[in-house]
């Protein structure tokens, strides 16, 4: 029987610290995406931490681990084990990240998909966009992110909402 396989390539750890019961992946040779790929659970994370790399960088790692994702759905499939993966990018909510470079790789390699959803909000941070501003719910009221802490990062820095 094919069962579903949430996948999820996640940019930084800030996505993967609000679920449990899932595996996080800090490697992904083709050994370990298979066993994320036979875990029990319906998902698992893939933590490439290319926020913090250039662009050139992070398309590099993301088209590393979707080729060993390939071969790894394709040697599961040999021993008749099938999931059926759904991919998701797990990119920087605030889009700070490498969008669309991460994504385009992810369909270049795995795709074409028959979806594309962008999502920027982070809801369990309290970050939701609102007719094209972002905020920060702070002490339950939204704050436009630009005017947070969060803007003034020596590295993700940023001026606009």
């Amino acid at each position: 029987m094919k069962k579903t396989k949430i996948i999820a390539l996640d940019d930084d750890p800030t996505g993967s610290q609000t679920v449990h019961g899932c595996l996080l992946l800090t490697r992904w040779d083709v050994e370990t995406l298979k066993q994320g790929l036979e875990d029990d659970s319906p998902l698992f994370f893939v933590l490439t931490n290319t926020r913090g790399m250039d662009s050139a960088r992070a398309a590099a790692i993301t088209r590393e681990v979707c080729v060993n994702l390939k071969q790894a759905l394709a040697e599961l499939a040999e021993v008749g084990c099938e999931p059926v993966p759904v991919m998701v990018s797990r990119s920087d909510s605030t889009l700070r990240g490498h969008y669309p470079v991460e994504t385009d790789i992810m369909a270049a390699e795995l795709g074409p998909f028959d979806a594309h959803f962008l999502v920027p909000a982070f809801i369990e941070a309290g970050r939701v966009t609102r007719d094209s501003t972002h905020y920060l719910l702070v002490d339950g009221e939204p704050v436009p992110v630009h005017q947070t802490e969060f803007a003034k990062d020596s590295v993700f820095g940023y001026r606009h909402s």
